[in-house]
């Protein structure tokens, strides 16, 4: 790559909202980032995700950016001109358990160093959103994006990197002529950019021929999904490369086609034949944390396949209330990861409670009265009392009737006695009081009522008598 200058071009991360199933949109311009909205296939929703572009799928199922124009099945990466920048993006992520194949083209242009050409065509692979690309230039797609890897044809020789941000390291030594020509070698290997520094894996690394003629030449780029080997095919020579440790945990990856130019230039151009792959389905990750954004609960991911919808929905987590959530919380699947965030407050804390219960029984345990029970918070102060049961007499409590609720159950037991039913005594017969009275302690009332009675009683007695003498006189003849 030209080491007289470094464009660094890292894409900023843009979240496309919907996924098209249409062929044709319109592209969406982001300052000088052109990106056209993601065009799925309607294979890609089919019970099988397989899908097989041709040459004509090109424009429909890869995006432009930059510099980089499609028409038909080329893609023309940068113009034989100074200080050009293109690539091309699949427009959905490439499921990395299953195997691919990508068949094509190349033209790496009609100059070698030495006669002013410069740089070479990268195949980029990032687990990140469709539309971000690594730092043009020797990092070639890949330098800046961390977890990225790729391949390589490289027609011009870069020394070390200078200035604050670093993303590449120098090309293998091998490859550097030492004469005073210097018209160094083309060469083709994998990269490693998974740090965010990508380097040529010098193992892999083979010379090439220089660019001449703006000659289209065949490249094969192969993966198998089971033992994690890409390999690739290109004028009459072969690379492999064990991909697995790079790969990571990723289970699907965006790709890109990328080129640029520096002061030297070429024309670079990809011709695409036919892309045999799997669509990774889409991916909605759900996250639980509190408003410093430190994390709550796992992550809860869903998978599904583009365009199907999806839901979630927010976790109960013990001390912490929900407060709000940031996103949508359903929607459908897109080529790119999507997220949702539920926010959560600390929540009060209520204090620790404990209980007593009071029991009121006979001396054989039976209830007397109902329990009584009482709830405080632990350390304050309870008290319980005996009750009035009729029938029945206090006899002891067994306990404490008074104490502080702690964290166990307490309880006070009072018991009682049966009362005994008192006897009752019969009552004395009255005396027998004489109502003789003497008539010479009689006095007689100031009224005179004593005195008429007597002369009432005085004048019968006097007629009966005489009653009598006429009955019992003889009678004469």
């Amino acid at each position: 790559m030209n080491h007289m200058r470094k464009s660094h071009l890292l894409f900023t991360v843009l979240v496309l909202g919907t996924t098209a199933t249409s062929v044709a949109s319109l592209p969406i311009v982001y300052g000088n980032v052109m990106h056209a909205q993601s065009s799925i296939q309607k294979s890609a929703k089919a019970a099988s995700r397989d899908v097989v572009l041709t040459g004509t799928d090109y424009a429909a199922n890869f995006t432009q950016n930059r510099n980089a124009t499609i028409n038909g099945d080329t893609a023309t990466l940068t113009p034989d001109a100074q200080y050009q920048v293109g690539n091309t993006i699949l427009n959905n992520k490439i499921d990395m358990t299953q195997s691919f194949t990508l068949k094509g083209k190349v033209n790496l242009g009609d100059k070698s160093k030495l006669q002013g050409g410069a740089d070479g065509v990268g195949f980029a692979f990032q687990p990140g959103d469709t539309d971000v690309i690594g730092n043009s230039g020797n990092a070639m797609g890949v330098g800046g994006v961390k977890e990225a890897f790729g391949f390589k044809l490289d027609t011009y020789y870069n020394e070390p990197a200078t200035g604050a941000t670093v993303t590449y390291t120098p090309d293998p030594a091998q490859f550097m002529d030492s004469s005073s020509a210097r018209d160094d070698y083309s060469f083709g290997g994998f990269l490693d950019g998974t740090s965010g520094v990508v380097s040529t894996i010098e193992s892999t690394a083979k010379k090439i021929a220089q660019p001449s003629g703006n000659t289209f030449k065949d490249i094969t780029v192969s993966y198998d999904g089971t033992t994690k080997k890409m390999s690739v095919d290109f004028d009459g020579q072969s690379w492999e490369q064990d991909i697995t440790t790079m790969l990571g945990q990723n289970k699907s990856m965006s790709f890109a086609i990328v080129s640029s130019t520096g002061t030297n230039k070429n024309l670079q151009q990809f011709q695409l034949e036919s892309f045999k792959y799997t669509v990774a389905q889409g991916n909605i990750i759900a996250h639980f944390v509190d408003e410093a954004g430190n994390q709550l609960d796992p992550d809860e991911i869903q998978s599904g396949d583009i365009n199907d919808t999806w839901k979630t929905k927010k976790h109960d987590i013990t001390g912490w209330q929900f407060k709000e959530v940031q996103g949508a919380e359903s929607g459908t699947y897109t080529a790119n990861d999507q997220e949702v965030t539920y926010v959560y407050t600390k929540a009060p804390v209520t204090p620790a409670q404990g209980k007593v219960t009071a029991h009121y029984v006979d001396e054989s345990g039976q209830q007397l009265a109902s329990d009584e029970t009482q709830s405080g918070d632990i350390a304050t102060d309870w008290a319980t009392q005996q009750k009035t049961i009729d029938g029945y007499t206090f006899k002891e409590v067994q306990g404490s009737e008074k104490g502080q609720y702690t964290a166990a159950d307490q309880e006070v037991t009072y018991v009682y006695t049966k009362s005994e039913t008192p006897t009752t005594p019969a009552e004395p017969e009255a005396p027998v009081v004489s109502h003789h009275e003497k008539t010479t302690d009689a006095q007689l009332p100031e009224t005179g009522r004593t005195i008429g009675l007597f002369a009432i009683g005085l004048a019968v007695l006097t007629a009966i008598f005489a009653g009598a003498s006429l009955l019992f006189k003889p009678k004469h003849n």
